[in-house]
């Protein structure tokens, strides 16, 4: 069962060209076993494959998913580029989402280096720090970017802690964002381009996950 929904997760990310292949390498499930998982979940009614071979989920599967997980398609298209930023810096990352009195951390990457306030998911962030401010710059206007959309707390908020954080558009709509915290003595605005980077490749993997 584990195996199944590992592969559904992961089925967004995995592509039309050597699909099982890529399946295997996102989930770590031994190839023959893809190919047993994805058979037998087609037989369920949980993928469709298309002419060409590839699966893609069944739509009574999505709208299942929209419902239980609104953060779903943004949980399984942000974890692995949030795992590669965090090996490319060694810190912690955050996938920051809107709440109705703020927003929180839906996922977090730990990094490498122990941070003097834990940041673990579904903490609530403080209104002024850098993934706050990228959905509400009004809190400290002169730490935020809205057009460029970034933001960024170089320990205000938290004593020796800094953070940077870029914002994840879709269609010009802020769904989400990715947040990078280090301590004082690594500033994380360093690495302003990289989370940059990063947050523009979730937004692209999101809109076409909505388009495909």
């Amino acid at each position: 069962m584990d195996g199944a929904f590992r592969l559904l997760q992961a089925l967004p990310q995995s592509g039309r060209e050597h699909q099982h292949s890529e399946l295997a390498r996102i989930t770590g499930i031994p190839r023959s076993s893809v190919y047993r998982l994805m058979s037998q979940l087609e037989a369920v009614g949980a993928v469709e494959r298309l002419a060409d071979g590839h699966y893609v989920p069944a739509p009574l599967l999505s709208d299942i998913a929209r419902h239980a997980d609104p953060h779903a398609a943004l949980r399984a298209q942000g974890l692995q580029i949030m795992h590669a930023l965090r090996s490319r810096t060694g810190a912690t990352v955050s996938l920051v989402v809107p709440t109705a009195h703020g927003s929180k951390a839906l996922e977090v990457v730990p990094g490498g280096v122990t941070l003097p306030t834990p940041i673990y998911a579904g903490i609530a962030m403080p209104r002024t720090s850098a993934a706050a401010l990228i959905f509400d710059p009004s809190a400290a206007p002169e730490r935020a970017n809205p057009v460029d959309g970034w933001a960024h707390d170089d320990a205000r908020v938290h004593a020796g802690l800094t953070c940077y954080a870029s914002a994840i558009r879709v269609a010009g709509r802020t769904e989400a964002a990715l947040q990078i915290s280090t301590p004082a003595d690594r500033p994380s605005s360093r690495f302003a381009v990289l989370i940059r980077r990063a947050a523009e490749r979730v937004a692209q993997q999101l809109s076409a996950a909505s388009n495909s």
